[in-house]
């Protein structure tokens, strides 16, 4: 128990041996205890003596002060918690049973969340607990606190699934009760990818393995989301599952699968003919171009594969999935895409810029060599500003990409954008010295 003084250490020690303090003494224990202030309710920093020891799990000396009646089991310390909530939320069982055998102890006791000590206790998993206070018939099994969580859902939330099973065996807990964001414990407990307790919420009738949040998001699409593959493999086997649910903003579990790098899951979601595969964002992405974007060359092939696949799709900027892949140096991908019939490997967005420009820009050069190994690609056009890819090359201090653009006999080396710039003024200013003499060495 840090924070107890030496004395009080000692004293309680010195008493153990017989689980109670000797008579003699109690009165001298309890004046030291009163003067040294550690049993005041007072002070929001630190919990009372009581609540200390019911946290701590100290059977003995908590006995030992209800029967002093130096404290009260019913007063409320820290987050408007009571000794009983303490212990419930720790797991101490015998502490638990001490303070239920008061009369006074309240089991139904809310803190400054609503929360009584059964929310607590099944919330850290502590079924002996839950069953004490499930014992008492004051004690509200599907009690909702100030957000609308009950003790189930919280026990879903963190995968206790054996509270789970017990709090489902009762007759008046609704195992798809919905908190103030629209949120059932099946959704808790796949957001948190907890299989076990997934699978004995489905055993219920009344559970909705479709039910939508406020945002609209199924359980099945929180568990995409996160890459829990065992708890969608689970829920997609429910004959009833909408396995393209959108949500409020229009995406499918399989978009934000596709997005977070999640194969596997992703595998799962295009097996079935039910789902979508070209799904757009706000912005007209695809799931192909977020793929891309990122890197994930196994989404790619997987989405490649699905005839519904557009692999030259385009977002509202009028950008591709090439043009994804090549701004962000994902060389494989480029290779994938540029093998496509139907894939234009020169596609303009609406600033005029290239797969190409997008690559020099950035460096990458495995992608740049790609590009310009093609027929159909202009070395020397213009992208955003009436920029070109060389003028960005050499902005950015990309030498070997200023080279094999150099090695062009399209690329003009004094093309000036629309603010007048050409690449050499933009190497100087960018302090590239070597491409500046580069430069300087073709144009002389």
């Amino acid at each position: 128990m840090g924070g107890l003084p030496d004395h009080f250490s000692h004293n309680a020690e010195s008493h153990r041996s017989n689980g109670v303090l000797a008579r003699s003494q109690a009165a001298p224990f309890s004046a030291r205890l009163r003067k040294d202030h550690y049993l005041r309710t007072e002070d929001d920093k630190d919990r009372g003596m009581m609540h200390l020891l019911a946290a701590a799990g100290d059977c003995v000396l908590l006995e030992f002060l209800l029967h002093q009646k130096l404290c009260d089991p019913r007063e409320k310390y820290q987050y408007g918690m009571t000794p009983l909530s303490y212990a419930a939320k720790h797991g101490h069982k015998k502490v638990v049973q001490a303070l239920l055998d008061r009369p006074e102890t309240d089991t139904q006791s809310r803190d400054d969340y609503g929360r009584t000590p059964l929310s607590h206790a099944a919330c850290n998993g502590h079924k002996d607990v839950v069953r004490l206070l499930l014992a008492r018939p004051s004690t509200k099994a599907d009690w909702r606190d100030q957000a609308g969580r009950t003790p189930l859902s919280y026990a879903a939330q963190n995968g206790h699934d054996q509270v789970v099973q017990l709090l489902l065996s009762l007759p008046d807990v609704k195992a798809d009760s919905r908190d103030e964001n629209g949120l059932t414990p099946i959704w808790h407990a796949a957001w948190g990818g907890h299989k076990q307790v997934v699978q004995s919420l489905l055993s219920r009738p009344d559970v909705d393995v479709n039910g939508r949040d406020n945002d609209g998001s199924t359980a099945l699409w929180r568990a995409a989301w996160r890459g829990h593959a065992q708890v969608v493999q689970i829920l997609l086997a429910q004959p009833n599952i909408e396995a393209d649910a959108k949500a409020a903003n229009g995406l499918t579990p399989l978009w934000y699968a596709a997005w977070n790098g999640n194969t596997d899951i992703v595998r799962l979601l295009l097996a079935r003919p039910d789902v979508e595969a070209e799904i757009r964002d706000k912005h007209g992405s695809t799931t192909l171009s977020r793929a891309a974007s990122t890197g994930d060359k196994a989404i790619v092939q997987l989405l490649l594969a699905r005839p519904d696949v557009n692999a030259d799709s385009r977002n509202t900027d009028n950008r591709s999935p090439l043009s994804y892949a090549a701004e962000h140096g994902h060389a494989d991908i480029v290779k994938l895409l540029l093998d496509r019939p139907g894939v234009k490997a020169d596609s303009m967005d609406d600033n005029g810029s290239t797969p190409l420009w997008h690559a020099a820009s950035r460096g990458h050069k495995e992608i740049v060599e790609l590009l310009l190994a093609r027929s159909d690609v202009k070395a020397d056009s213009r992208g955003e500003c009436g920029s070109t890819p060389l003028s960005r090359a050499a902005w950015g201090g990309h030498r070997e990409i200023v080279q094999l653009l150099l090695a062009r006999k399209d690329v003009s080396v004094d093309t000036r954008d629309k603010y007048g710039q050409s690449p050499l003024n933009y190497a100087a200013e960018s302090g590239h010295k070597r491409i500046v003499q580069l430069l300087l060495s073709i144009d002389g």
